[in-house]
Protein backbone atom coordinates (compact mmCIF):
# COMPACT_ATOMS: atom_id res chain seq x y z
CA UNK A 1 0.00 0.00 0.00
CA UNK A 2 2.84 2.40 0.83
CA UNK A 3 4.28 1.72 -2.62
CA UNK A 4 1.07 2.91 -4.32
CA UNK A 5 0.90 5.99 -2.12
CA UNK A 6 4.50 6.87 -3.02
CA UNK A 7 3.81 6.41 -6.76
CA UNK A 8 0.67 8.54 -6.52
CA UNK A 9 2.51 11.29 -4.62
CA UNK A 10 5.38 11.23 -7.11
CA UNK A 11 2.93 11.43 -10.02
CA UNK A 12 1.18 14.45 -8.53
CA UNK A 13 4.54 16.14 -7.90
CA UNK A 14 5.65 15.57 -11.51
CA UNK A 15 2.32 16.72 -12.93
CA UNK A 16 2.72 20.00 -11.08
CA UNK A 17 6.11 20.73 -12.61
CA UNK A 18 8.59 18.27 -11.09
CA UNK A 19 10.09 20.96 -8.92
CA UNK A 20 10.50 23.62 -11.58
CA UNK A 21 10.91 27.19 -10.36
CA UNK A 22 8.38 29.79 -11.42
CA UNK A 23 8.99 33.53 -11.49
CA UNK A 24 5.93 35.78 -11.70
CA UNK A 25 6.46 39.48 -12.29
CA UNK A 26 3.79 42.15 -12.51
CA UNK A 27 3.74 45.82 -13.33
CA UNK A 28 0.97 48.41 -13.44
CA UNK A 29 1.04 51.81 -15.07
CA UNK A 30 -1.52 54.57 -15.22
CA UNK A 31 -1.60 57.76 -17.15
CA UNK A 32 -4.31 60.21 -18.09
CA UNK A 33 -7.05 58.07 -19.63
CA UNK A 34 -4.88 54.96 -19.93
CA UNK A 35 -3.84 52.04 -17.75
CA UNK A 36 -1.82 48.90 -18.30
CA UNK A 37 -1.41 45.73 -16.25
CA UNK A 38 1.39 43.32 -17.18
CA UNK A 39 2.04 39.82 -15.91
CA UNK A 40 5.07 37.79 -16.94
CA UNK A 41 5.45 34.18 -15.87
CA UNK A 42 8.74 32.39 -16.50
CA UNK A 43 9.25 28.73 -15.74
CA UNK A 44 12.83 27.66 -15.02
CA UNK A 45 14.34 24.21 -14.72
CA UNK A 46 14.43 22.99 -11.13
CA UNK A 47 17.96 24.35 -10.64
CA UNK A 48 16.79 27.84 -11.67
CA UNK A 49 19.57 28.10 -14.25
CA UNK A 50 17.59 28.06 -17.53
CA UNK A 51 14.21 29.39 -18.62
CA UNK A 52 12.04 26.58 -20.02
CA UNK A 53 8.94 28.54 -21.02
CA UNK A 54 7.29 31.87 -20.56
CA UNK A 55 4.08 33.77 -20.89
CA UNK A 56 3.30 37.44 -21.17
CA UNK A 57 -0.12 38.90 -20.54
CA UNK A 58 -0.96 42.57 -20.71
CA UNK A 59 -4.27 44.35 -20.43
CA UNK A 60 -4.54 47.89 -21.73
CA UNK A 61 -7.56 49.94 -20.75
CA UNK A 62 -8.49 53.36 -22.04
CA UNK A 63 -11.11 55.75 -20.75
CA UNK A 64 -14.40 56.17 -22.57
CA UNK A 65 -13.31 59.43 -24.16
CA UNK A 66 -10.64 57.59 -26.18
CA UNK A 67 -12.63 54.52 -27.31
CA UNK A 68 -12.71 55.86 -30.88
CA UNK A 69 -8.98 55.07 -30.98
CA UNK A 70 -9.29 51.40 -29.97
CA UNK A 71 -8.70 50.08 -33.50
CA UNK A 72 -5.59 52.23 -33.80
CA UNK A 73 -4.37 50.87 -30.48
CA UNK A 74 -4.92 47.26 -31.60
CA UNK A 75 -3.05 47.97 -34.86
CA UNK A 76 -0.16 49.50 -32.93
CA UNK A 77 0.02 46.51 -30.57
CA UNK A 78 -0.09 44.06 -33.47
CA UNK A 79 2.70 45.91 -35.28
CA UNK A 80 4.85 45.89 -32.11
CA UNK A 81 4.60 42.11 -31.93
CA UNK A 82 4.61 41.20 -35.63
CA UNK A 83 8.29 40.15 -35.50
CA UNK A 84 7.24 37.34 -33.18
CA UNK A 85 5.23 35.79 -36.01
CA UNK A 86 8.52 35.33 -37.88
CA UNK A 87 9.79 33.05 -35.11
CA UNK A 88 6.61 31.03 -34.79
CA UNK A 89 5.05 32.78 -31.82
CA UNK A 90 1.56 34.10 -32.43
CA UNK A 91 0.48 36.77 -29.98
CA UNK A 92 -3.21 36.66 -29.17
CA UNK A 93 -4.67 40.17 -29.22
CA UNK A 94 -8.30 40.63 -28.19
CA UNK A 95 -10.34 43.81 -28.00
CA UNK A 96 -13.44 44.09 -25.85
CA UNK A 97 -15.18 47.30 -24.88
CA UNK A 98 -12.42 49.69 -23.78
CA UNK A 99 -9.82 46.97 -23.09
CA UNK A 100 -7.22 45.21 -25.19
CA UNK A 101 -5.65 42.01 -23.92
CA UNK A 102 -2.38 40.61 -25.28
CA UNK A 103 -1.24 37.07 -24.53
CA UNK A 104 2.02 35.47 -25.63
CA UNK A 105 3.16 31.96 -24.71
CA UNK A 106 6.38 30.24 -25.77
CA UNK A 107 8.73 27.37 -25.04
CA UNK A 108 12.41 28.26 -25.01
CA UNK A 109 13.68 24.91 -26.34
CA UNK A 110 11.75 25.44 -29.58
CA UNK A 111 13.60 28.70 -30.38
CA UNK A 112 17.09 29.35 -31.70
CA UNK A 113 19.52 31.70 -29.93
CA UNK A 114 18.78 34.49 -32.45
CA UNK A 115 15.03 34.02 -31.96
CA UNK A 116 15.42 34.17 -28.19
CA UNK A 117 17.42 37.38 -28.46
CA UNK A 118 14.62 38.81 -30.61
CA UNK A 119 12.02 37.72 -28.05
CA UNK A 120 13.73 39.46 -25.12
CA UNK A 121 13.57 43.15 -25.94
CA UNK A 122 15.14 44.24 -22.64
CA UNK A 123 18.61 43.59 -21.25
CA UNK A 124 17.42 40.18 -20.09
CA UNK A 125 18.99 37.20 -21.78
CA UNK A 126 17.47 33.77 -22.07
CA UNK A 127 20.42 32.13 -20.32
CA UNK A 128 20.23 34.28 -17.16
CA UNK A 129 19.42 32.34 -14.03
CA UNK A 130 16.35 32.82 -11.83
CA UNK A 131 17.96 35.39 -9.52
CA UNK A 132 19.48 37.37 -12.41
CA UNK A 133 16.21 37.57 -14.33
CA UNK A 134 14.28 38.50 -11.18
CA UNK A 135 16.76 41.28 -10.38
CA UNK A 136 16.59 42.63 -13.94
CA UNK A 137 12.77 42.77 -13.90
CA UNK A 138 12.75 44.39 -10.47
CA UNK A 139 15.25 46.95 -11.74
CA UNK A 140 12.65 47.76 -14.44
CA UNK A 141 10.01 48.41 -11.76
CA UNK A 142 8.28 45.02 -11.82
CA UNK A 143 7.17 43.30 -8.63
CA UNK A 144 8.37 39.71 -8.67
CA UNK A 145 7.79 36.67 -6.54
Amino acid sequence: MKKYFFIAALSIFCLTGCGEKTLTCTKSEQDDGFSMEEKIILKFDKSGEKIKSGSFNATFEISDEYTDYMDDMVDMINSNFEDLNDIGIEPKVEKKDNKVNVEINYKVNSLSEDELNELYYTDLYYDDNFDGVKAAYEENEYTCK
